[in-house]
């Protein structure tokens, strides 16, 4: 008879204990959100002749998981397949003219720079750069600029 009152006393204690909790599966476990990873959609193969699957590969439409995370860091863009269409419109657009590096003449002679180049500390923060950056103003000759300036008008 006192076997019972004990035994329940003591298996009331041990649940109080968060240990206890998990071993007996009592306490609530909810996924973690950063272990979620998107799977690519499903998709008709435009041709039936599909090798056999193979347990624990990966799978062949996903990226991996680095892939994705460079692309989201560094802004890495992934050389997409173009249509016959598109290419035709390229060719009769003439790109093939253009030299490669057009983009960055573009920026040079515009004096813009691609935020994807600059450093991390200077895209969020603000902080560091170029010389160019640290040069000081000099507040008389830019009053005298700038009262110069309005007279002409």
């Amino acid at each position: 008879m006192r076997l019972l009152p004990l035994l329940t006393l003591s298996v009331l204690s041990l649940s109080a204990c968060s240990g206890a909790k998990e071993t007996l599966g009592l306490s609530k476990s909810s996924p973690d959100e950063f272990k979620v990873v998107k799977h690519a959609p499903l998709e008709m193969p435009s041709s039936y002749n599909l090798p056999e699957p193979r347990p624990g590969a990966p799978r062949p439409q996903e990226k991996e998981v680095t892939q994705q995370v460079k692309k989201a860091l560094i802004g890495q863009s992934q050389t997409a397949s173009q249509s016959q269409a598109e290419a035709l419109l390229l060719q009769q657009a003439g790109t093939s003219a253009a030299p490669q590096n057009i983009r960055e003449t573009i920026d040079r002679e515009a004096g813009h720079t691609d935020s994807s180049t600059q450093a991390v500390a200077k895209r969020l923060l603000g902080i560091g750069g170029d010389a160019e950056d640290k040069q000081v103003l000099n507040a008389e000759e830019e009053a005298k600029r700038l009262k110069d300036l309005s007279n002409e008008k």
